[in-house]
């Protein structure tokens, strides 16, 4: 039996109970912007959907605009089929994966996925490959996944446009269907599915800056004079983890003061062609900044002669 398509709202009831394919780094822990203790709990319905950020509303009211331009001026071989379609398998009803776009390669079908990138970071590698962060790796098979059940389309091509992080900067890449590794992340994502069920089964939380705010929403009640007794252990992590970060603030402002001092009134602070920051004016003064994308330090020149060449 084919896999249906259709179309399943992305933030809706039923959208949040399956697991589709912008959850799978999430359940993997690999993504940025979600640890899977947060997906559980949000998947459970413990705490409230997540909020709309500013990219995510980029991207959604970008897509059409970055499809358009991809068919029309990089791609015009390709013969779109149809838009936003949500895929799923009857043998995994748990399961779903929404392509940005179907399109006929050759008399193939493939999957089109939109990105708009503010900011590189170095996880991009060049154009016209299959160097994509695994983030988006993972997301891009399960879609493909959907479709390999009994009579499905088989799809084993996904072409990902990247629009970014420049304004005139469109770039294509490309992930193919590999069956051991999508069927080792449907037998994740089956375990984490009927953890749902059991409500002490939530993943320990782990590092991402701000994942306090989404356990802190588990009870916004407060009872009066009452109060909690906290592991020795995660105490300790706790203090240990405040005291790091005055040492790593520390650390960075006399490493910006020591660039501050070296440029004088220069603008823009280069080591070779990496470009660490710039100074702007402010109401008490002048102060450094980061640039748009940031440095990394793999790109810094080896040494000083290097540096200055």
């Amino acid at each position: 039996m084919p896999e249906e398509s259709y179309h399943i709202v992305p933030g809706s009831e039923q959208h949040r109970r399956l697991i589709t394919g912008s959850k799978i780094a999430a359940i993997l822990g690999i993504s940025k912007f979600e640890t899977p203790a947060e997906l559980w709990l949000r998947m459970r319905g413990d705490v409230p959907p997540q909020e709309s950020t500013p990219a995510m509303r980029r991207g959604h009211n970008q897509e059409a605009a970055i499809l358009d331009w991809y068919f029309t001026e990089i791609r015009p071989d390709l013969t779109m089929t149809a838009g936003e379609t949500t895929f799923t398998r009857p043998d995994l009803p748990w399961a779903a994966a929404n392509p940005d776009a179907v399109a006929l390669e050759d008399g193939h079908t493939v999957f089109i996925d939109a990105k708009s990138i503010a900011r590189d970071g170095g996880e991009w590698g060049k154009p016209g490959t299959d160097q994509v962060p695994a983030y988006y790796v993972t997301q891009m098979l399960w879609a493909m996944h959907m479709t390999h059940g009994d009579g499905g389309l088989h799809v084993t091509r996904t072409y990902i446009v990247k629009h970014g992080p420049y304004v005139d900067q469109t770039d294509e890449y490309y992930v193919d269907y590999d069956p051991a590794l999508a069927q080792w992340i449907q037998d994740e994502c089956h375990r984490f599915w009927l953890s749902l069920a059991d409500d002490y089964a939530c993943p320990d939380p782990t590092p991402r800056a701000g994942i306090h705010k989404t356990f802190a929403k588990l009870h916004p009640d407060i009872r009066p004079d009452s109060e909690w007794q906290i592991h020795v252990d995660t105490a300790r992590e706790y203090l240990q983890a405040q005291e790091a970060r005055k040492d790593a603030q520390a650390r960075e402002d006399a490493a910006k003061a020591e660039i501050l001092r070296c440029m004088g009134d220069a603008k823009t602070a280069m080591c070779g062609d990496v470009k660490l920051g710039y100074r702007r004016p402010t109401k008490s003064g002048v102060s450094f900044y980061p640039p748009v994308r940031p440095a990394h330090i793999e790109d810094l020149p080896d040494t000083p002669t290097q540096a200055a060449a």
